[in-house]
């Protein structure tokens, strides 16, 4: 981070870029926007009390969303991200609810390996290399979820007519 720039207002730019992406990644290992944002809120408190801000944010802020929402699961004993998606994903309105709904149940089917790659991949902006450091996998191995997941997405989509 820029040296000039006072902890705090290097954490609000830090806030305004991945605050979005972390939101949908936590939203997506729990199940739950409202715990998705609870868990990105009680990180950025944790960054207020440290004394470093991150160099390179992006894939240490997605790490630490994947840990949260680990502890937050053993919490909560929750026993699957399938059961039940009890908030929408996208918080950007889509024309038509049933594209919405699709687009939702699409990645709520998806396995969970698979849709924390995707996730990371389309809304954290991560790399493959990125995406296997946070979730401890190999890039390919990422890149192999990746696609599968695209595949199985891309067949439920042609099933609801969603994409023509």
């Amino acid at each position: 981070m820029k040296w000039w720039k006072s902890k705090r207002a290097q954490l609000q730019d830090i806030f305004e870029q991945y605050c979005g992406a972390m939101s949908l990644y936590a939203c997506s290992f729990l199940g739950d926007f409202q715990a998705g944002e609870d868990v990105v809120q009680e990180i950025f408190m944790s960054l207020l009390k440290n004394e470093n801000v991150p160099d390179s944010p992006k894939s240490y802020l997605m790490q630490a969303v994947r840990n949260r929402c680990m502890n937050y699961q053993r919490v909560v004993k929750l026993k699957s991200l399938n059961e039940e998606v009890s908030q929408v994903w996208f918080t950007h309105p889509l024309e038509k609810e049933e594209e919405r709904a699709t687009l939702t149940n699409g990645l709520s089917s998806l396995p969970q390996e698979q849709r924390e790659v995707v996730v990371l991949k389309i809304w954290g902006n991560l790399t493959f290399k990125e995406i296997g450091t946070t979730v401890g996998i190999s890039p390919n191995t990422a890149a192999s979820r990746y696609q599968y997941a695209l595949k199985h997405l891309k067949d439920i989509f042609h099933s609801h007519e969603v994409i023509s």
